[in-house]
């Protein structure tokens, strides 16, 4: 079942607000959850992870749940196309933090006390994904079948991925 028909709330409803309250923070409204302290988690991931591939369509629809023994839970990732930044920011359609639906990790890392982690936890794993996705998406793409004239064409969706200075000079 889809977080929207879930009733949870949607970064459209909420396009003007920029305090952290919609958006991805909205799916962790579900009381439903068999693990709520994992799904928190995971879900901080993916927000993550759409900002480090350029993946700008995280409507509510392409979060769903699956209900088992012991109540809702995540369903796997799926629905995640890198598309390439036309301008120098990006922007994700549910809200990611304090400055509102700005795609970078810096924002993120804003929200993720909202998401049950501490700031060192979340800046972690934050650095992590980032070298994960900086270090494998040309051959993950390669090994999909892509060619080096798409390749590059794609280059510009992972921007955050390359920026290995996201952290303000306070957080290092």
């Amino acid at each position: 079942m889809s977080s929207r028909s879930l009733g949870l709330r949607d970064g459209r409803d909420c396009q003007d607000r920029s305090d952290g309250q919609c958006g991805n923070q909205g799916l962790h409204d579900n009381a439903y959850g068999s693990n709520p302290a994992d799904d928190l988690r995971e879900l901080f991931r993916r927000m993550a992870y759409n900002i480090l591939v350029g993946n700008d369509d995280d409507h509510l629809r392409n979060h769903a749940f699956l209900f088992d023994q012991r109540g809702w839970r995540l369903s796997p990732l799926y629905d995640v196309v890198p598309k390439p930044r036309t301008g120098s920011e990006g922007r994700l359609v549910l809200a990611v933090g304090e400055r509102g639906h700005e795609a970078t990790l810096a924002n993120a890392l804003t929200s993720a006390a909202a998401f049950g982690l501490k700031p060192d936890e979340a800046t972690a794993l934050l650095e992590d994904l980032r070298l994960q996705v900086e270090t494998g998406w040309r051959t993950a793409l390669t090994e999909a079948g892509l060619g080096t004239i798409d390749i590059e064409r794609l280059t510009k969706s992972f921007a955050e991925a390359q920026n290995a200075e996201w952290r303000a000079p306070s957080d290092t």
